[in-house]
């Protein structure tokens, strides 16, 4: 009889479990900003009418734009916090930009009553109300009031607004979970805080501050790297059709 011992590598075996009836489905964590909702780009429409940042930002580069074409450009930012692509020169320190965005974002609560829904809104309204998924945190790293009355008034009691360092949050956070964030940058934070590992990562398609190139065809983290020593699902979606 022929030998059928087959000697297998200890890396080569991964074993998956779960108690729900779909994997990862214990938690959905979302990232607000520029996936439920778009305050930064609020802000930016704010910028074309108001000249009080005239002296720091370049308000010329979208004065003229119509709200399509704003969007676009938007979308199409390679820095993460918008006010670097208009800072002028000498005022281009990443802290004070930061701080500045932050601070707008505390005190104008207007900035969240831009009327776009986004396809991830929508998503998340209807796994809400098929009870898929036992748990549902929409994250910001500060505590806000508005973003939270805006997360009560899209989805009422069925998602928790969670906010603070995400290292702190994550330790919270069920290892069957599917994290949706617009920041690509965020996966790392996964994998140093071991919550990489049996999740599942979706990440929008349109943000070009996700990526290396102008095309789009290269994260800024290597996915398929982390893949080689780590078992996790990612996947893409579209923020507007």
């Amino acid at each position: 009889m022929a030998n059928t011992d087959i000697q297998y590598e200890k890396s080569d075996i991964r074993f998956r479990s779960s108690d729900t009836t779909f994997t990862n489905s214990q938690c959905l964590f979302i990232e607000y900003m520029d996936v439920i909702q778009m305050p930064w780009f609020s802000f930016l429409s704010f910028l074309q009418i108001n000249d009080k940042l005239n002296n720091m930002l370049n308000i010329d580069m979208i004065k003229y734009l119509n709200p399509s074409n704003l969007l676009e450009f938007y979308i199409n930012r390679k820095n993460k916090n918008i006010l670097v692509e208009l800072c002028r020169e000498k005022y281009n320190a990443l802290v004070l930009l930061d701080n500045l965005l932050k601070e707008q974002m505390r005190q104008q609560s207007i900035f969240y009553q831009y009327n776009l829904t986004t396809n991830m809104c929508t998503f998340i309204q209807n796994i809400a109300a098929s009870k898929l998924v036992k748990k549902i945190l929409i994250y910001y790293e500060e505590n806000i009031p508005a973003i939270d009355e805006d997360i009560k008034t899209r989805f009422g009691n069925f998602a928790e607004y969670v906010w603070g360092p995400m290292p702190e949050v994550l330790k919270n956070i069920p290892n069957d979970s599917t994290y949706i964030f617009s920041d690509v940058m965020n996966i790392i934070q996964l994998e140093e805080n071991d919550k990489l590992d049996y999740s599942a990562i979706l990440i929008p398609v349109e943000f070009r501050y996700n990526y290396v190139d102008d095309n789009k065809t290269k994260y800024l983290v290597d996915i398929d790297n982390l893949l080689k020593s780590h078992v996790f699902k990612w996947g893409t979606f579209k923020i507007v059709d």
